[in-house]
């Protein structure tokens, strides 16, 4: 996979488990389903810092 397919992926897990995190009512998976957030977030953030270095898109 090249890396844009890779991001494309990210992108829609993210949005997956947003989507799920909103629609979920028991506290403690909310709270697990949150922590995934973070973590796709943080590689999101991590793409857009190697895109800007490297003048990638």
């Amino acid at each position: 996979m090249n890396d844009q397919n890779n991001l494309f992926l990210l992108k829609r897990e993210f949005f997956r488990l947003v989507d799920e995190f909103e629609q979920c009512q028991i506290h403690t998976i909310k709270y697990e389903i949150k922590k995934d957030i973070l973590l796709l977030q943080e590689a999101l953030d991590r793409y857009a810092i190697y895109d800007e270095k490297t003048g990638e898109t």
